[in-house]
């Protein structure tokens, strides 16, 4: 089965911005475990970004919330947009957008 998933990353500030893309499954969420993994050691706070998914399964979530260590890099995780709630893992944040207007 192919994943119509695929994510970007970009620093700014110091910071890891990560833009997600498609649909959110098991593997999709290991690819995102990875990407953080490879920060784990930088004192940064990483932005994950879930208004440009398309769909979202449970056993995504509960992938990201087995395979991420249960330590400070959670709090060091903020999840925005339509999705966030649905794969934010126990620890990390949820931050709100206002709309302007």
């Amino acid at each position: 089965m192919q994943s119509k998933f695929h994510l970007k990353t970009q620093k700014r500030n110091q910071n890891l911005y990560i833009d997600l893309y498609g649909t959110f499954d098991g593997s999709s969420a290991f690819e995102l475990v990875n990407i953080i993994q490879k920060e784990k050691n930088r004192n940064q706070s990483i932005f994950i970004d879930t208004s440009r998914l398309s769909k979202s399964f449970p056993f995504g979530r509960a992938v990201l919330d087995s395979h991420l260590p249960n330590n400070s890099l959670r709090e060091r995780l903020h999840f925005l947009g339509r999705w966030a709630n649905r794969i934010r893992p126990e620890g990390s944040r949820t931050l709100k957008i206002k709309k302007s207007g």
